[in-house]
Protein backbone atom coordinates (compact mmCIF):
# COMPACT_ATOMS: atom_id res chain seq x y z
CA UNK A 1 0.00 0.00 0.00
CA UNK A 2 0.65 3.35 -0.67
CA UNK A 3 -0.62 7.00 0.45
CA UNK A 4 -1.52 9.57 -1.57
CA UNK A 5 1.00 11.95 -0.26
CA UNK A 6 3.58 9.44 -2.14
CA UNK A 7 1.60 8.25 -4.93
CA UNK A 8 1.46 12.28 -5.77
CA UNK A 9 5.18 13.13 -5.43
CA UNK A 10 5.86 15.69 -8.10
CA UNK A 11 1.86 15.57 -9.44
CA UNK A 12 0.28 18.87 -8.53
CA UNK A 13 -3.70 18.26 -7.53
CA UNK A 14 -6.15 20.14 -5.99
CA UNK A 15 -9.03 18.34 -3.32
CA UNK A 16 -11.66 19.72 -1.10
CA UNK A 17 -9.97 18.17 1.51
CA UNK A 18 -6.74 16.51 2.64
CA UNK A 19 -6.88 13.45 0.86
CA UNK A 20 -3.00 13.12 1.30
CA UNK A 21 -3.13 10.27 4.07
CA UNK A 22 -5.26 7.67 2.42
CA UNK A 23 -3.72 4.51 1.28
CA UNK A 24 -3.91 3.17 -2.24
CA UNK A 25 -4.06 -0.94 -2.67
CA UNK A 26 -3.68 -0.40 -6.48
CA UNK A 27 -4.82 1.89 -9.56
CA UNK A 28 -7.33 1.45 -12.35
CA UNK A 29 -8.26 3.11 -15.44
CA UNK A 30 -11.29 0.36 -16.30
CA UNK A 31 -13.43 1.00 -13.75
CA UNK A 32 -14.90 -2.68 -14.56
CA UNK A 33 -11.40 -3.57 -13.56
CA UNK A 34 -11.57 -1.68 -9.73
CA UNK A 35 -10.09 -3.54 -6.77
CA UNK A 36 -10.78 -2.89 -3.21
CA UNK A 37 -8.67 -0.36 -2.03
CA UNK A 38 -8.02 1.27 -5.86
CA UNK A 39 -7.30 4.51 -6.95
CA UNK A 40 -9.93 5.13 -10.17
CA UNK A 41 -7.90 7.16 -12.85
CA UNK A 42 -10.56 9.38 -14.80
CA UNK A 43 -8.92 9.10 -18.46
CA UNK A 44 -11.07 10.65 -21.09
CA UNK A 45 -10.41 9.03 -24.93
CA UNK A 46 -11.21 9.06 -28.03
CA UNK A 47 -14.92 6.40 -27.35
CA UNK A 48 -15.50 6.58 -23.78
CA UNK A 49 -14.80 8.95 -21.14
CA UNK A 50 -13.79 7.56 -17.18
CA UNK A 51 -15.34 10.49 -15.78
CA UNK A 52 -18.82 8.77 -16.64
CA UNK A 53 -17.74 5.51 -14.70
CA UNK A 54 -16.52 6.94 -11.26
CA UNK A 55 -19.63 6.07 -9.56
CA UNK A 56 -19.39 2.19 -10.92
CA UNK A 57 -15.57 2.32 -9.56
CA UNK A 58 -16.81 3.33 -6.23
CA UNK A 59 -19.01 0.60 -6.18
CA UNK A 60 -16.57 -1.68 -6.84
CA UNK A 61 -14.17 -0.82 -3.71
CA UNK A 62 -12.26 2.30 -5.32
CA UNK A 63 -11.83 4.39 -2.20
CA UNK A 64 -10.32 7.25 -4.02
CA UNK A 65 -10.55 9.35 -7.79
CA UNK A 66 -8.10 10.74 -9.71
CA UNK A 67 -9.97 13.12 -12.56
CA UNK A 68 -10.07 16.18 -14.39
CA UNK A 69 -13.50 17.67 -12.90
CA UNK A 70 -15.22 16.13 -10.17
CA UNK A 71 -17.54 13.55 -10.53
CA UNK A 72 -20.65 11.78 -9.46
CA UNK A 73 -19.12 9.61 -7.14
CA UNK A 74 -18.68 10.79 -3.50
CA UNK A 75 -15.36 9.65 -3.01
CA UNK A 76 -12.20 11.75 -2.20
CA UNK A 77 -10.99 13.32 -5.35
CA UNK A 78 -7.62 14.86 -6.65
CA UNK A 79 -8.11 17.05 -9.59
CA UNK A 80 -5.47 17.44 -12.14
CA UNK A 81 -5.15 19.59 -15.44
CA UNK A 82 -3.78 16.17 -17.53
CA UNK A 83 -5.08 12.28 -16.14
CA UNK A 84 -3.14 11.05 -18.83
CA UNK A 85 0.19 12.52 -17.79
CA UNK A 86 -0.66 12.37 -14.03
CA UNK A 87 -1.36 9.14 -14.53
CA UNK A 88 1.88 8.21 -15.78
CA UNK A 89 3.54 9.90 -13.11
CA UNK A 90 1.59 8.15 -10.20
CA UNK A 91 2.28 4.63 -11.77
CA UNK A 92 5.89 5.44 -11.58
CA UNK A 93 5.43 6.47 -8.06
CA UNK A 94 3.64 3.37 -7.07
CA UNK A 95 6.50 0.90 -8.62
CA UNK A 96 9.45 2.96 -6.98
CA UNK A 97 10.72 4.78 -10.58
CA UNK A 98 11.91 1.90 -11.75
CA UNK A 99 12.87 3.87 -15.38
CA UNK A 100 15.25 5.75 -13.13
CA UNK A 101 17.40 1.78 -12.47
CA UNK A 102 17.67 1.29 -16.24
CA UNK A 103 18.97 2.79 -19.82
CA UNK A 104 16.11 2.72 -21.57
CA UNK A 105 16.71 2.68 -25.97
CA UNK A 106 13.77 3.57 -27.71
CA UNK A 107 12.87 3.20 -31.03
CA UNK A 108 10.23 5.38 -32.76
CA UNK A 109 9.05 4.85 -36.51
CA UNK A 110 6.26 3.62 -38.46
CA UNK A 111 8.28 0.60 -40.23
CA UNK A 112 11.51 -1.53 -38.64
CA UNK A 113 11.08 -0.88 -35.09
CA UNK A 114 10.52 -4.79 -34.25
CA UNK A 115 13.18 -5.71 -36.71
CA UNK A 116 15.59 -3.37 -35.03
CA UNK A 117 14.63 -3.77 -31.54
CA UNK A 118 15.33 -7.91 -32.10
CA UNK A 119 19.27 -7.05 -33.87
CA UNK A 120 19.77 -4.42 -30.87
CA UNK A 121 19.20 -6.88 -28.54
CA UNK A 122 21.01 -9.63 -29.97
CA UNK A 123 24.19 -7.25 -29.96
CA UNK A 124 23.27 -6.01 -27.04
CA UNK A 125 23.36 -9.49 -25.44
CA UNK A 126 26.37 -11.06 -27.47
CA UNK A 127 28.24 -7.80 -26.08
CA UNK A 128 27.43 -9.12 -22.10
CA UNK A 129 24.02 -6.95 -21.46
CA UNK A 130 21.77 -8.14 -19.56
CA UNK A 131 18.65 -6.77 -21.55
CA UNK A 132 14.99 -6.21 -21.60
CA UNK A 133 13.08 -5.71 -24.70
CA UNK A 134 8.81 -4.08 -24.75
CA UNK A 135 8.01 -4.61 -28.56
CA UNK A 136 5.19 -5.91 -30.24
CA UNK A 137 5.49 -9.59 -30.70
CA UNK A 138 6.43 -9.58 -27.07
CA UNK A 139 7.74 -7.84 -23.89
CA UNK A 140 11.24 -10.19 -22.63
CA UNK A 141 12.62 -9.95 -19.68
CA UNK A 142 16.42 -11.93 -19.77
CA UNK A 143 15.12 -14.78 -21.65
CA UNK A 144 11.83 -15.02 -20.25
CA UNK A 145 8.83 -13.62 -22.95
CA UNK A 146 5.46 -12.45 -22.03
CA UNK A 147 2.93 -11.51 -24.54
CA UNK A 148 2.08 -8.18 -25.27
CA UNK A 149 -1.34 -6.64 -26.27
CA UNK A 150 0.20 -3.06 -27.17
CA UNK A 151 3.34 -2.40 -28.62
CA UNK A 152 4.00 0.07 -25.71
CA UNK A 153 1.92 -1.23 -23.05
CA UNK A 154 -0.48 1.63 -21.01
CA UNK A 155 1.75 3.18 -18.09
CA UNK A 156 1.18 0.91 -15.26
CA UNK A 157 2.07 -2.03 -17.01
CA UNK A 158 5.05 -0.34 -18.50
CA UNK A 159 6.17 0.61 -15.04
CA UNK A 160 5.45 -3.02 -13.62
CA UNK A 161 7.51 -4.06 -16.28
CA UNK A 162 10.78 -1.87 -15.91
CA UNK A 163 10.36 -3.11 -11.64
CA UNK A 164 10.57 -6.74 -12.80
CA UNK A 165 13.46 -5.92 -15.14
CA UNK A 166 15.39 -4.19 -12.50
CA UNK A 167 14.59 -6.91 -10.02
CA UNK A 168 16.29 -9.49 -12.68
CA UNK A 169 19.11 -7.37 -13.37
CA UNK A 170 18.56 -6.03 -16.63
CA UNK A 171 21.23 -3.28 -17.66
CA UNK A 172 19.52 -1.88 -20.95
CA UNK A 173 15.73 -1.72 -22.16
CA UNK A 174 15.14 -1.78 -25.99
CA UNK A 175 11.63 -0.32 -26.32
CA UNK A 176 9.40 -0.12 -29.19
CA UNK A 177 7.38 3.62 -28.84
CA UNK A 178 4.32 3.48 -30.85
CA UNK A 179 2.72 7.05 -31.64
CA UNK A 180 -0.61 6.01 -29.88
CA UNK A 181 1.72 5.63 -27.24
CA UNK A 182 3.19 9.16 -27.53
CA UNK A 183 -0.27 10.70 -28.17
CA UNK A 184 -1.54 9.55 -25.42
CA UNK A 185 1.38 10.72 -22.69
CA UNK A 186 1.77 6.59 -21.90
CA UNK A 187 5.53 7.78 -21.22
CA UNK A 188 4.96 10.86 -19.42
CA UNK A 189 7.64 11.81 -17.22
CA UNK A 190 10.09 8.75 -18.60
CA UNK A 191 13.44 10.09 -20.23
CA UNK A 192 14.81 7.66 -22.95
CA UNK A 193 18.98 7.66 -22.69
CA UNK A 194 19.28 7.22 -26.82
CA UNK A 195 16.46 7.03 -28.90
CA UNK A 196 16.51 6.03 -32.43
CA UNK A 197 14.35 7.31 -35.73
CA UNK A 198 13.99 4.49 -38.45
CA UNK A 199 11.28 6.23 -40.82
CA UNK A 200 7.96 7.96 -41.25
CA UNK A 201 5.26 7.12 -43.62
CA UNK A 202 1.20 7.47 -43.40
CA UNK A 203 0.04 4.72 -40.95
CA UNK A 204 -2.71 4.99 -38.19
CA UNK A 205 -4.88 7.52 -39.84
CA UNK A 206 -8.01 6.05 -38.53
CA UNK A 207 -7.11 7.80 -35.18
CA UNK A 208 -4.48 10.50 -36.06
CA UNK A 209 -6.81 13.09 -38.21
CA UNK A 210 -4.32 13.45 -40.72
CA UNK A 211 -0.24 12.33 -41.36
CA UNK A 212 0.91 16.19 -40.90
CA UNK A 213 -0.61 15.26 -36.84
CA UNK A 214 0.44 11.34 -36.88
CA UNK A 215 4.27 12.75 -38.04
CA UNK A 216 4.52 15.61 -35.68
CA UNK A 217 3.08 13.12 -32.48
CA UNK A 218 6.39 10.98 -34.07
CA UNK A 219 8.54 14.04 -33.52
CA UNK A 220 7.22 15.50 -30.50
CA UNK A 221 8.75 12.53 -28.88
CA UNK A 222 12.20 14.40 -29.70
CA UNK A 223 11.54 17.47 -29.31
CA UNK A 224 9.76 17.70 -26.02
CA UNK A 225 12.77 16.23 -23.56
CA UNK A 226 11.70 12.64 -23.77
CA UNK A 227 15.23 11.62 -24.65
CA UNK A 228 18.56 12.63 -24.39
CA UNK A 229 20.16 11.31 -27.50
CA UNK A 230 19.03 10.52 -30.78
CA UNK A 231 20.36 7.79 -33.79
CA UNK A 232 18.46 9.28 -36.79
CA UNK A 233 17.75 7.75 -40.21
CA UNK A 234 18.73 10.67 -43.11
CA UNK A 235 17.71 8.42 -45.91
CA UNK A 236 14.34 9.05 -44.76
CA UNK A 237 13.11 12.79 -45.88
CA UNK A 238 11.39 13.42 -42.69
CA UNK A 239 14.15 12.00 -40.71
CA UNK A 240 16.29 14.83 -42.51
CA UNK A 241 14.34 17.23 -41.24
CA UNK A 242 14.68 15.76 -37.87
CA UNK A 243 18.11 16.04 -38.00
CA UNK A 244 18.67 19.44 -39.06
CA UNK A 245 16.16 20.67 -36.32
CA UNK A 246 17.15 18.59 -33.08
CA UNK A 247 19.70 20.13 -30.28
CA UNK A 248 20.88 17.22 -28.59
CA UNK A 249 23.89 14.57 -28.92
CA UNK A 250 23.07 13.23 -32.52
CA UNK A 251 24.12 10.73 -34.90
CA UNK A 252 22.78 9.78 -38.45
CA UNK A 253 23.00 6.97 -40.29
CA UNK A 254 21.82 5.84 -43.64
CA UNK A 255 22.86 4.30 -47.57
CA UNK A 256 21.95 6.85 -50.09
CA UNK A 257 22.52 10.31 -47.89
CA UNK A 258 25.55 11.67 -46.46
CA UNK A 259 26.01 10.06 -42.59
CA UNK A 260 27.65 9.36 -39.85
CA UNK A 261 27.43 5.65 -40.23
CA UNK A 262 26.52 4.40 -43.45
CA UNK A 263 26.66 1.21 -45.42
CA UNK A 264 28.00 0.58 -49.08
CA UNK A 265 28.82 -2.44 -51.49
CA UNK A 266 25.58 -3.89 -50.47
CA UNK A 267 25.25 -7.65 -51.98
CA UNK A 268 22.52 -10.51 -51.75
CA UNK A 269 24.05 -13.64 -50.40
CA UNK A 270 21.77 -17.11 -50.87
CA UNK A 271 21.35 -16.55 -46.98
CA UNK A 272 21.50 -13.10 -46.28
CA UNK A 273 22.90 -9.63 -47.10
CA UNK A 274 26.70 -8.89 -46.88
CA UNK A 275 27.51 -4.74 -46.68
CA UNK A 276 30.79 -2.92 -45.76
CA UNK A 277 29.98 -0.56 -42.69
CA UNK A 278 31.63 2.58 -41.98
CA UNK A 279 31.07 4.43 -39.04
CA UNK A 280 32.91 7.38 -38.44
CA UNK A 281 35.77 6.22 -40.68
CA UNK A 282 36.10 3.19 -38.88
CA UNK A 283 35.41 0.37 -41.91
CA UNK A 284 34.20 -3.29 -41.68
CA UNK A 285 32.97 -6.08 -43.59
CA UNK A 286 29.52 -7.46 -42.50
CA UNK A 287 27.31 -10.07 -43.38
CA UNK A 288 23.87 -10.71 -41.72
CA UNK A 289 20.97 -13.48 -42.20
CA UNK A 290 18.61 -10.65 -43.30
CA UNK A 291 17.65 -9.19 -46.85
CA UNK A 292 16.34 -6.42 -48.38
CA UNK A 293 18.12 -2.39 -48.01
CA UNK A 294 15.26 -1.39 -45.36
CA UNK A 295 16.92 -4.32 -43.09
CA UNK A 296 20.34 -2.99 -43.66
CA UNK A 297 18.91 0.26 -42.56
CA UNK A 298 17.66 -1.57 -39.71
CA UNK A 299 20.96 -2.84 -38.80
CA UNK A 300 22.81 -0.05 -39.17
CA UNK A 301 20.63 1.13 -36.50
CA UNK A 302 21.45 -1.27 -33.91
CA UNK A 303 25.32 -1.30 -35.03
CA UNK A 304 25.16 2.95 -34.45
CA UNK A 305 23.47 1.93 -30.90
CA UNK A 306 26.28 -0.40 -30.05
CA UNK A 307 29.22 1.79 -31.14
CA UNK A 308 27.68 4.74 -28.73
CA UNK A 309 28.36 1.59 -26.27
CA UNK A 310 31.80 1.62 -27.22
CA UNK A 311 31.44 -2.03 -28.40
CA UNK A 312 34.13 -2.87 -31.02
CA UNK A 313 32.87 -3.44 -34.64
CA UNK A 314 34.63 -7.24 -34.81
CA UNK A 315 32.30 -8.47 -31.53
CA UNK A 316 29.31 -6.27 -33.44
CA UNK A 317 29.87 -8.72 -36.66
CA UNK A 318 30.34 -11.44 -35.70
CA UNK A 319 27.53 -11.34 -33.96
CA UNK A 320 25.61 -10.16 -36.51
CA UNK A 321 25.77 -13.19 -38.42
CA UNK A 322 24.56 -15.32 -35.87
CA UNK A 323 21.07 -13.24 -35.71
CA UNK A 324 18.04 -15.67 -35.06
CA UNK A 325 15.01 -15.38 -36.97
CA UNK A 326 12.84 -12.32 -36.13
CA UNK A 327 9.62 -14.27 -35.64
CA UNK A 328 7.00 -13.22 -38.26
CA UNK A 329 9.49 -10.84 -39.91
CA UNK A 330 10.89 -12.12 -43.87
CA UNK A 331 10.25 -15.76 -42.58
CA UNK A 332 11.43 -18.41 -44.87
CA UNK A 333 9.92 -22.02 -44.92
CA UNK A 334 10.44 -24.24 -48.16
CA UNK A 335 7.79 -26.19 -49.83
CA UNK A 336 7.94 -28.87 -51.88
CA UNK A 337 10.63 -26.88 -54.65
CA UNK A 338 9.18 -24.00 -53.75
CA UNK A 339 9.25 -21.42 -51.16
CA UNK A 340 7.41 -19.52 -48.46
CA UNK A 341 7.95 -15.92 -46.70
CA UNK A 342 5.90 -14.48 -43.72
CA UNK A 343 5.88 -11.07 -42.97
CA UNK A 344 4.46 -8.46 -40.69
CA UNK A 345 4.36 -6.23 -43.81
CA UNK A 346 0.92 -4.07 -43.07
CA UNK A 347 1.70 -0.77 -44.08
CA UNK A 348 1.65 0.48 -48.42
CA UNK A 349 5.80 1.48 -47.80
CA UNK A 350 6.56 -2.24 -45.70
CA UNK A 351 4.77 -4.14 -47.99
CA UNK A 352 6.41 -2.23 -51.06
CA UNK A 353 10.15 -3.00 -49.36
CA UNK A 354 8.62 -6.68 -48.50
CA UNK A 355 7.91 -7.50 -52.38
CA UNK A 356 10.52 -5.78 -54.00
CA UNK A 357 13.25 -7.77 -51.73
CA UNK A 358 11.20 -11.06 -52.15
CA UNK A 359 11.33 -10.66 -56.20
CA UNK A 360 15.29 -10.51 -55.69
CA UNK A 361 14.94 -14.50 -54.25
CA UNK A 362 13.20 -16.31 -57.20
CA UNK A 363 13.52 -16.65 -60.92
CA UNK A 364 10.27 -18.54 -61.14
CA UNK A 365 6.39 -16.06 -60.42
CA UNK A 366 5.79 -14.39 -57.18
CA UNK A 367 2.09 -15.11 -55.52
CA UNK A 368 1.32 -12.38 -53.02
CA UNK A 369 -1.66 -13.06 -50.13
CA UNK A 370 -2.66 -9.72 -48.00
CA UNK A 371 -5.63 -8.29 -46.38
CA UNK A 372 -5.85 -5.13 -45.01
CA UNK A 373 -7.36 -4.57 -41.05
CA UNK A 374 -10.70 -3.34 -40.19
CA UNK A 375 -12.19 -0.27 -38.29
CA UNK A 376 -8.60 1.22 -38.99
CA UNK A 377 -7.28 3.33 -41.85
CA UNK A 378 -8.92 2.56 -44.51
CA UNK A 379 -6.72 5.31 -46.81
CA UNK A 380 -3.97 2.65 -47.44
CA UNK A 381 -6.15 0.02 -48.57
CA UNK A 382 -6.95 0.84 -52.26
CA UNK A 383 -2.45 1.49 -52.36
CA UNK A 384 -1.86 -1.78 -51.07
CA UNK A 385 -3.70 -3.30 -53.39
CA UNK A 386 -2.21 -1.52 -55.97
CA UNK A 387 1.51 -2.25 -54.53
CA UNK A 388 0.78 -6.14 -54.60
CA UNK A 389 -0.72 -5.97 -57.92
CA UNK A 390 1.61 -4.48 -59.73
CA UNK A 391 4.75 -6.11 -58.05
CA UNK A 392 3.37 -9.72 -58.15
CA UNK A 393 2.17 -12.19 -60.53
CA UNK A 394 -0.62 -12.97 -58.92
CA UNK A 395 -2.46 -11.40 -55.81
CA UNK A 396 -5.62 -13.19 -53.22
CA UNK A 397 -7.06 -10.85 -51.31
CA UNK A 398 -8.41 -12.17 -48.22
CA UNK A 399 -8.78 -11.27 -44.54
CA UNK A 400 -6.20 -9.66 -41.84
CA UNK A 401 -8.48 -9.09 -38.70
CA UNK A 402 -11.52 -7.62 -39.93
CA UNK A 403 -12.67 -6.75 -36.21
CA UNK A 404 -16.46 -5.47 -36.66
CA UNK A 405 -16.05 -4.12 -40.25
CA UNK A 406 -17.66 -6.18 -43.18
CA UNK A 407 -14.80 -7.77 -44.57
CA UNK A 408 -16.97 -7.58 -48.08
CA UNK A 409 -16.06 -3.52 -47.70
CA UNK A 410 -12.88 -3.83 -46.83
CA UNK A 411 -11.22 -6.34 -50.03
CA UNK A 412 -14.14 -3.48 -51.81
CA UNK A 413 -11.35 -1.33 -50.94
CA UNK A 414 -7.85 -2.65 -51.73
CA UNK A 415 -9.76 -3.74 -55.16
CA UNK A 416 -10.00 -0.58 -56.34
CA UNK A 417 -5.94 -0.74 -56.27
CA UNK A 418 -5.59 -4.36 -58.07
CA UNK A 419 -8.38 -3.28 -60.39
CA UNK A 420 -6.87 -4.37 -63.99
CA UNK A 421 -3.61 -5.39 -62.90
CA UNK A 422 -2.99 -9.18 -63.55
CA UNK A 423 -4.39 -12.11 -61.85
CA UNK A 424 -6.56 -11.46 -58.75
CA UNK A 425 -8.38 -13.79 -56.88
CA UNK A 426 -10.41 -13.17 -53.47
CA UNK A 427 -10.66 -16.21 -50.79
CA UNK A 428 -12.10 -14.86 -47.68
CA UNK A 429 -11.04 -17.40 -45.38
CA UNK A 430 -7.70 -16.48 -44.54
CA UNK A 431 -6.46 -19.79 -44.08
CA UNK A 432 -7.95 -21.30 -46.97
CA UNK A 433 -6.51 -18.22 -49.33
CA UNK A 434 -2.99 -19.33 -47.61
CA UNK A 435 -3.68 -22.93 -49.17
CA UNK A 436 -4.81 -21.88 -52.63
CA UNK A 437 -1.77 -19.73 -53.08
CA UNK A 438 -0.11 -22.84 -52.23
CA UNK A 439 -1.83 -24.87 -54.73
CA UNK A 440 -0.68 -21.98 -56.96
CA UNK A 441 2.80 -22.74 -57.01
CA UNK A 442 5.47 -24.61 -59.52
CA UNK A 443 9.21 -25.52 -59.14
CA UNK A 444 10.96 -22.30 -58.12
CA UNK A 445 8.05 -20.25 -57.53
CA UNK A 446 7.39 -17.97 -54.47
CA UNK A 447 4.28 -17.28 -51.89
CA UNK A 448 4.21 -14.26 -49.36
CA UNK A 449 1.91 -14.03 -46.98
CA UNK A 450 2.16 -10.50 -45.67
CA UNK A 451 0.21 -8.19 -43.03
CA UNK A 452 0.32 -10.75 -39.55
CA UNK A 453 3.84 -11.92 -39.27
CA UNK A 454 3.81 -13.68 -35.97
CA UNK A 455 0.51 -13.15 -34.85
CA UNK A 456 -1.27 -15.88 -32.88
CA UNK A 457 -4.57 -14.59 -33.70
CA UNK A 458 -7.40 -13.47 -36.35
CA UNK A 459 -10.06 -10.85 -35.26
CA UNK A 460 -13.36 -11.29 -36.96
CA UNK A 461 -17.21 -10.14 -36.19
CA UNK A 462 -15.63 -8.74 -33.27
CA UNK A 463 -13.94 -11.99 -31.60
CA UNK A 464 -10.24 -13.21 -31.58
CA UNK A 465 -9.85 -16.73 -33.24
CA UNK A 466 -7.19 -18.57 -33.05
CA UNK A 467 -4.61 -18.59 -36.48
CA UNK A 468 -1.22 -18.23 -37.49
CA UNK A 469 0.30 -17.17 -40.61
CA UNK A 470 3.62 -19.29 -39.29
CA UNK A 471 1.94 -22.16 -38.43
CA UNK A 472 0.37 -22.20 -41.72
CA UNK A 473 3.08 -21.95 -43.52
CA UNK A 474 5.26 -25.05 -41.25
CA UNK A 475 2.21 -27.01 -41.49
CA UNK A 476 2.71 -26.63 -45.83
CA UNK A 477 6.52 -27.33 -45.62
CA UNK A 478 6.01 -30.24 -43.37
CA UNK A 479 3.20 -31.89 -46.19
CA UNK A 480 0.41 -31.46 -43.37
CA UNK A 481 -2.14 -29.10 -45.45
Amino acid sequence: MITIEKLFENVSYTSSADISKIKIKGIATDSRQVKDGDLFVCIKGKDDDGHKHALEAQMLGAVAILAEHATESGLPTAIVTNSRQSYSKICQNFFEKPHLKLKIVSIVGTNGKTTTSYIAEHLLKSAGYKTGVIGTIGYKILDETYEADLTTPDSFTLNRLFRKMVRAGVEIVVMEVSAHAIAQDRLYGITSDISIFTNVSPEHLDYFCDFSQYYDTKLSFFKNGMTKSAIVNVDDNLGRELYKTLDMPIISYGIDEPSDVFAMEIKRKPRGTSFIVNVFDEIYELFMPLYGKYNVLNALSAITLLKTLKVPLPIIAESLQKLPPIPGRFNIFSYKNAKIIVDFAHTPDGLDNLLRTARTLTRGKMITVFGCGGNRDKGKRKKMGEIAARLSDAVIVTEDNSRTEPLTNIISDIMEGVKGNGKVFIVEERREAVEFAASLLSDGDLLVVAGKGAEKYIERNGRRVRYSDVDEAIALSRGER
